[in-house]
């Protein structure tokens, strides 16, 4: 025998408010009254859109004008070329190989290559000038030591301030062979911070 699901008269409204408890309590029974307020709120809501992302617009590459130099803000000093720190200024003004006595040539496959500087004072603050603060790297991050023997004028062991310069040669014994070489120079200032600077001998 099929049981039937008894459904009470909500039509009074008196009986309305007790409407909810009843359907949840017996799912068998649904008010016919509440089916088409369902469907016309169902048929009035507004579609959903999909949400489409725009493609990215490409940036158009960088094109330097015709002519126009690169930052030489960004590229190392080379031979001819000033650069500065708050305590002095140095030049690089020239690179060459070494023609010394038989008995302070090279060993065999070495250079006496020497660069010509001059460093000025900045500022009233003693600067050490010296062939024993420079040295050169390699592109192996081989380092080379100067050396006395090699071009002269030696460039003298002083220091300088603001107005005053010193200049001369620094040689240094490496292998022929060496290439992306870089003179650093690194004087100890007293009381003051440590100043370096870097540049490139072309070669």
């Amino acid at each position: 025998m099929k049981r039937s699901t008894f459904c009470p008269d909500f039509s009074s409204p008196a009986r309305a408010a007790a409407l909810s408890l009843f359907v949840i309590c017996n799912p068998g029974c649904k008010d016919e009254r509440a089916a088409p307020a369902r469907k016309a709120a169902n048929s009035a809501a507004p579609a959903v859109s999909r949400l489409e992302l725009e493609m990215p617009v490409p940036m158009a590459p960088t094109v330097r004008p015709p002519g126009a130099r690169p930052n030489l803000a960004a590229e190392r000093a080379g031979v001819g070329d000033t650069a500065n720190t708050a305590d002095y200024k140095m030049t690089l003004l020239a690179v060459k190989e070494c023609k010394v006595e038989t008995y302070f040539r090279p060993k065999a496959g070495n250079i006496k290559l020497a660069v010509e500087i001059a460093i000025e004072g900045n500022r009233d603050v003693d600067v050490p000038v010296s062939p024993f603060h420079a040295r050169i790297t390699d592109s192996e991050s081989h380092e080379y030591s100067s050396t006395l023997a090699g071009c002269t004028p030696i460039l003298p062991s002083v220091r300088v301030a603001k107005g005053e310069r010193a200049d001369g040669w620094i040689t240094f014994e490496l292998p022929e062979k060496a290439t992306g070489l870089n003179l650093t120079y690194d004087p100890v200032i007293i009381g003051g911070t440590r100043q370096s600077l870097v540049f490139s001998l072309g070669r």
